[in-house]
């Protein structure tokens, strides 16, 4: 699916699935539907996205889109440390990924 730049970054792609499940991003369409593909699709570019710009001196590409890489999800602690870290350099969160901590 990806460039082998980081050896991690299936399973970093899981975790981010899994975040962004756990968020309600796919509860209004079912499995194995185009409308549910679509979905992983985009959060697939966000995530390609994201993480060229945390990894700078790394290039990240989707490569193959049949796959879904495993990722170990991040505690609500280091969430809401990160979530504290944009929210203090003014990003802003989209609707579907809101949640209360």
């Amino acid at each position: 699916m990806w460039i082998r730049s980081d050896p991690n970054i299936e399973e970093k792609f899981r975790a981010y699935l899994e975040l962004i499940r756990s968020r309600g991003y796919f509860n209004d369409v079912e499995e194995n539907t185009s409308a549910y593909q679509e979905r992983v699709e985009n959060a697939k570019k966000r995530f390609a996205a994201r993480y060229a710009q945390e990894n700078a001196s790394q290039s990240v590409t989707p490569v193959n889109a049949t796959t879904v890489p495993a990722v170990t999800p991040l505690s609500d602690e280091e969430r809401l440390k990160q979530a504290e870290q944009h929210k203090a350099e003014g990003a802003c969160v989209p609707r579907e990924f809101e949640t209360n901590l």
